[in-house]
């Protein structure tokens, strides 16, 4: 098998160079996502964030630019709804393992597959730590990947009984020693394995997890204690100690914790679901919210350069940039202006030989994408500087078809046209 190297989290100056907190933001940063479920960084500068339901954008430091993959585009997305994405070199190439809610989609050498077979479509999590195993968790069970062939190795179903407990929500690196294995959240607590074989768990009645409904989990940098984010509060696990736990009776502003992180201080980074940002330096909780300049208050994911700087991916498709200092320097914007009072009529409705897409203003960098019901591009057009776009569809086979219309390449309307 070959070796594996996990990149770390690092942004290159080319994506940021920030001279005062009121710098703007170059067009090409705007990702166009509703909402953002999770962001990964390589050390080459490359940003990867999913969303919620319109795909996943990959941001590239080289030239600058953001390009977009979805089931419209990519036949090997069978959903756009993004769970998980790991990034990492397998050999000498460059892979992004993206998890979907319909299975997982693998990118290498620029090139896209899939990988299964999966004990449940509906994936939670990726995780590979520094061994050559790639721990995959679904809704239902666990499946193992050797990281060189991307074979399967081994799958573990919820109703095998060395998995204590089913319902997984999330995934985090490994055992006792961090090395290997994984640790998993789920609804009735946590299980944690270095082996796949062997399982602890920690829940409410052992160990005195704050609550047994986890949202996330987070493996200290020192790999001395579980941070784990729960409906209802937020627990420090210790290896083999009871946790320490914290509620909104001992100071943590909301107890729904969404995402967590680490910054290189030993800061321990929160994300509530609606009560923001909010940074425990082992003392107390200090917030980051709107009124410091967060466009949302419900914080998704979290993630760390080696500049520790934090990207923070906001409900609302924003990725905040924040110092230790708890600064927000810069927010890669979303189009959301632009999504909101964008409209497009279309006529006429069912279309015969023509289609006519009238825009409610016109866009400097657009063009129009129109796909099969089998998420094939069947036509492609740019549409800059232009209010009306006129298609011939007389070539194209009665049924519904779905347009997209993208500016800067970012996705600010999709609809419905139906050929007969």
């Amino acid at each position: 098998m070959k070796h594996l190297t996990t990149l770390s989290l690092t942004v290159a100056l080319a994506l940021i160079t920030l001279t005062s907190q009121a710098q703007k933001v170059r067009g090409t940063e705007s990702i166009g996502y509703d909402e953002i479920s999770v962001i990964e960084v390589a050390n080459n500068g490359d940003i990867w964030a999913g969303s919620l339901s319109q795909g996943v954008a990959s941001y590239s430091s080289a030239n600058g630019t953001w390009e977009y993959f979805n089931k419209a585009n990519t036949s090997k997305f069978k959903s756009d709804t993004i769970t998980s994405i790991q990034i990492g070199v397998i050999g000498t190439e460059l892979h992004a393992i993206i998890g979907t809610s319909w299975g997982i989609a693998l990118r290498r050498n620029l090139v896209w597959d899939t990988l299964g077979p999966l004990p449940n479509k509906y994936v939670t999590g990726v995780f590979w730590n520094t061994g050559d195993t790639i721990w995959t968790t679904t809704s239902r069970g666990v499946a193992t990947f050797d990281t060189a062939s991307l074979v399967r190795l081994d799958t573990i179903t919820t109703f095998n009984s060395s998995i204590p407990f089913d319902s997984i929500s999330c995934i985090q690196r490994g055992g006792k020693n961090c090395g290997n294995g994984f640790t998993a959240g789920t609804n009735n607590g946590v299980f944690f394995t270095e082996d796949g074989v062997t399982f602890n768990t920690i829940s409410t009645s052992l160990l005195n997890l704050v609550d047994n409904r986890v949202n996330c989990i987070f493996r200290e940098n020192n790999c001395l204690r579980r941070i784990i984010g729960t409906k209802g509060g937020l627990s420090y696990c210790p290896d083999g100690l009871n946790c320490q736990n914290f509620t909104t009776a001992n100071g943590l502003p909301q107890n729904d914790i969404i995402s967590l992180s680490q910054d290189c201080k030993g800061n321990i980074w929160i994300g509530t679901k609606d009560s923001g940002l909010v940074v425990h330096n082992g003392v107390q909780f200090l917030r980051i919210t709107t009124d410091n300049g967060l466009t949302s208050n419900y914080i998704k994911s979290i993630a760390f350069t080696s500049d520790c700087e934090a990207l923070v991916g906001m409900g609302d498709g924003n990725i905040a940039v924040v110092d230790t200092s708890r600064n927000v320097l810069n927010i890669l914007s979303t189009v959301g202006d632009l999504v909101n009072h964008f409209s497009v009529r279309v006529y006429p409705q069912p279309a015969h030989q023509q289609v006519h897409l009238q825009f409610s203003e016109s866009l400097s960098d657009a063009y129009l994408t129109l796909t099969s019901p089998a998420g094939q591009v069947v036509k492609q057009i740019a549409t800059a500087n232009t209010k009306t776009v006129t298609l011939s569809v007389e070539d194209l086979p009665n049924g519904m078809y779905f347009y997209t219309v993208k500016n800067n390449e970012a996705v600010i309307k999709t609809g419905k046209l139906l050929i007969e």
